[in-house]
This record gives C-alpha cells, structure tokens and sequence, in this order.
C-alpha cells in the first residue's frame, strides 16, 4: 500500500446510529501510513467517554479496536484491530485533548 495522510472524522462501532452515515460524534483526526511506521490516527479530540478511560474506578478498554471513517476526501475507511497509544490534554487558553492510536490495519471502501 503506498503511504497516505489524510484528515477526516472518526468514530467507533457504538457510536454509529443507522440513519446516520457520520455520527453527530465523530472526532476530527488525522491518518497516517507509511511502509516504514505502520499506521497511526491522531485525534483532535478523544473516545475516551465510550470507555470511561479516565475514570480510575473502571477498567478500560485499550484495544484492539476497529475505527470507521471518512476522509476529507469523501472516501470511507476502515482501520482494523488498532491499539490505543496514548493521549494528551492541554489546559492553555483553549482546553482540548487529542488521542492516538496505532499498529492497525487500514481498509479503504
């Protein structure tokens, strides 16, 4: 598969509700793949509220998952058994948190 870098909005199987082709709670985000580092999806926002992952008093769910999406350029992906990486959150002026995932295997269609 040749490298790609695309943006575009990502959610996980239980967010997807049938009369919608994007859920209302898609994360914006960006997918990268080259031969040489294998997949990564950087998100500029979290799924982190699916699996309660930041509550200390519940386990989490780290993976392997199966992310759906689309890209900017209107194609449909999917990147299959993907694992949590990692995540951030800034407290600045404008309060956001990103999260990653990786080592998944990109379907395009």
């Amino acid at each position: 598969m040749d490298s790609i870098d695309v943006g575009g909005k990502w959610w996980l199987e239980e967010m997807h509700e049938e009369e919608q082709l994007v859920p209302n709670e898609a994360v914006a985000g960006t997918l990268t793949f080259s031969p040489e580092h294998g997949v990564e999806l950087d998100l500029l926002g979290s799924f982190y509220e699916i699996f309660e992952r930041h509550n200390d008093d519940v386990e989490t769910e780290d993976g392997p998952i199966n992310i759906f999406g689309v890209t900017t350029e209107g194609e449909y992906v999917t990147v299959l058994n993907c694992m949590y990486s990692g995540d951030s959150t800034s407290t600045n002026d404008a309060s956001f948190t990103t999260e990653s995932y990786e080592n998944g295997t990109v379907i395009k269609g």
